[in-house]
């Protein structure tokens, strides 16, 4: 009996396997009816596409066998086409790791815009499945440029819809609506033309997509169409996110029991196809509905089951990088505690969501999403720059020609040194521009190359404080809540003296910026930072200023480089038992000596470059401190020297002109 049982599942499997290569095979007997070599690849990547998601296995073989051919026939664009379905295919299977690698290998292998632009489109969806919205947004901006230079307007409004989704991830709304507006004007264009959005590219699916529709009804409508269109060609995949989505419209709308069944049939066909991260999803969505039901109707049994599902979801999407869905789920989870009355662990699921948050959008984060965009639009402008020289160029020409034609022969010689004279003219005129040009893109940059968490902190704490008293104020009694108060102040004027910081900042870089040096006396120097710096009650700080002495200097520079040197200390004691902070002032020929020194690790002299050379874009703990304290030296004709043993300390010593009360 046993021994039939196995002769059956094997004859099972005989035949799956066969029926899939009778399909692969089946598709390229049609395909070789095609004279042409390249054409029989182009179909069969076609067929490839048609098979991404219904039949994974036979949209592989249909790849492989064009990417064969392709190697025989050496035509790079179908080998690349090629490794893009493969790679979507694998995206489509949670293999994250493969699908990075079948797209690099088509990146090297094509030079066509269009393709290129398919392939970093491609790269942003699965950098997106792995919540990694850097290298997302920075594959659809490169995937824009490729489509621009391509002049495909279909794929471009395509890549801006999809810009404008992913920049709903980190809830920059004004960007989300900037782009999407554009992405708007490029459909009406489009459609002027007579022209229509290809049917086979989507946008990049993204999770607040439901809540923006302002029809949940009609959205349903749709899902439900979907899913029975699904069931009738047996494509599982997409019955199963089809289901996935009508549930969590029903969520939405308070049909909880609804949408359970739905995400339970999900589960079903996600757990045949044997993708975690899927299951792991349905799972989360279903841990959703039971938790709202558990709160509606304080059914402990169903909040119990929602802990459940959030635990096993969590742990697949911390495993596969989901950082996103696993902030959700733990924020969530905290929130199951909370009803079941254990609020440790509430606390405890409530800081690993934020934990999670802040793997996907740290400050040094958002600002390289910055500074993608900011990429993006240079290269554009220096596009157009590019053209318009070009058309500049060609414009001359054609002048050069028609005084050749109207003058002739006799004007010959004229004509060729005024020509040279002209272009030497303008190459000059050109380099000006250029130059000036070059150097406000270099102060742009290195300006917000140089920002990082100094403003962030104060904020981040102002917000987890608002965040606490609002949620859950419970936890919080009369002691604590006055201590928070007092941080966040503290934190609030600290960052008060930041921008202060950053306003000078920038001042200093204008031509015209010169310090006012004046006798300052330093005793009302360090009281002001004394105040700053108040509230760090574990830190033990020591200030040996002659109330007397007087320096020649600027009094606010001053201030911002004592500040900036304190903060760099402050940052280096995180991890130091008994931290120490000494400033010391004392009088030395025609100098007064300002030092500052700590009980931290130290480092190595190189972690101090940005003090002394200019062209360092990153300081040792703070981005903006080491630039701003060097820059603002030089501008009162100071010196500052550092001395730093690791494993004992750091000192610092800034050397400034003398005045004397006697």
């Amino acid at each position: 009996m046993i021994q039939k049982i196995l002769c059956g599942l094997i004859l099972l499997k005989s035949c799956g396997f066969w029926a899939q290569t009778t399909t692969a095979d089946s598709l390229y007997l049609v395909v070789q009816k095609e004279i042409v070599l390249k054409n029989q690849i182009d179909l069969l990547n076609d067929y490839a596409v048609q098979y991404k998601t219904k039949d994974f296995a036979t949209s592989v073989a249909l790849a492989e066998k064009a990417l064969k051919l392709a190697e025989k026939e050496n035509y790079p664009d179908g080998m690349a086409i090629a490794y893009r379905n493969m790679g979507i295919v694998a995206t489509n299977q949670s293999r994250y790791d493969e699908a990075f690698g079948y797209y690099n290998k088509a990146i090297k292998l094509t030079k066509t815009p269009k393709i290129l632009g398919q392939l970093y489109g491609s790269l942003a969806r699965t950098y997106s499945e792995v919540s990694n919205f850097e290298q997302t947004l920075n594959y659809l901006f490169q995937s824009l440029e490729a489509f621009e230079t391509a002049k495909d307007l279909q794929l471009q409004y395509i890549t801006l819809y999809n810009i404008s989704n992913a920049y709903i991830q980190f809830n920059n709304v004004e960007k989300y609506n900037e782009y999407k507006n554009k992405a708007l004007a490029l459909k009406n264009l489009i459609e002027q033309q007579n022209e229509s959005t290809p049917k086979t590219a989507t946008p990049i699916p993204i999770e607040n997509a439901v809540k923006l529709e302002p029809n949940l009804n009609h959205k349903a409508d749709f899902y439900k169409q979907e899913i029975v269109r699904a069931d009738q060609q047996k494509n599982a995949p997409e019955k199963a996110e089809a289901l996935l989505k009508q549930a969590k419209i029903d969520i939405g709308l308070g049909h909880f029991k609804q949408a359970i069944t739905e995400l339970e049939q999900a589960l079903e066909i996600e757990q045949n196809l044997n993708n975690s991260v899927k299951i792991a999803d349905v799972e989360k969505h279903l841990a959703d509905a039971y938790l709202e039901i558990g709160k509606k109707n304080r059914d402990r049994k169903s909040e119990q089951k929602a802990v459940e599902l959030y635990q096993r979801s969590i742990e697949v999407f911390e495993k596969n990088s989901q950082y996103l869905n696993a902030s959700e789920a733990s924020r969530n989870l905290s929130l199951a505690y909370v009803l079941l009355g254990d609020y440790k662990k509430a606390y405890v699921f409530q800081e690993k969501s934020m934990l999670f948050y802040e793997q996907m959008f740290s400050s040094k984060t958002k600002e390289s999403l910055k500074n993608i965009e900011d990429r993006y639009i240079i290269e554009s402008k220096n596009k157009q720059l590019r053209i318009r020289k070009l058309e500049l160029e060609n414009q001359k020409k054609r002048q050069l020609i028609l005084y050749v034609v109207v003058v002739g022969l006799l004007l010959i010689g004229f004509l060729l040194f005024f020509q040279s004279w002209q272009r030497k003219k303008n190459n000059a005129q050109l380099r000006l521009l250029n130059q000036d040009l070059e150097q406000a893109n270099h102060n742009k940059t290195r300006f917000f190359s140089i920002l990082n968490h100094d403003l962030r902190a104060p904020v981040s704490n102002l917000i987890h404080f608002l965040h606490l008293q609002k949620e859950n104020p419970e936890m919080l009694d009369a002691e604590t809540k006055i201590r928070l108060e007092k941080k966040t102040i503290s934190g609030a004027e600290d960052l008060l003296s930041s921008m202060e910081d950053i306003l000078l900042w920038s001042k200093s870089q204008m031509e015209q910026f010169q310090p006012k040096l004046k006798p300052v006396a330093l005793s009302e120097v360090f009281n002001d930072t004394k105040k700053v710096f108040s509230g760090y009650m574990n830190i033990e700080f020591r200030y040996d200023i002659d109330e007397n002495l007087l320096a020649h200097t600027d009094e606010n520079c001053l201030k911002t480089i004592i500040r900036n040197l304190t903060s760099n200390a402050i940052n280096s004691l995180t991890a130091t038992e008994q931290p120490s902070i000494h400033w010391g002032a004392q009088k030395q020929n025609n100098q007064v000596i300002l030092t500052i020194t700590d009980n931290g690790p130290g480092a190595e002299k190189a972690q101090f470059n940005a003090l002394f050379d200019s062209e360092q874009t990153l300081g040792i703990k703070s981005g903006l401190g080491l630039h701003l304290v060097r820059d603002l030296v030089k501008a009162i004709n100071a010196e500052i020297e550092v001395q730093s043993i690791v494993g004992q300390g750091t000192t610092i010593s800034l050397y400034l002109p003398l005045i004397s009360n006697n």
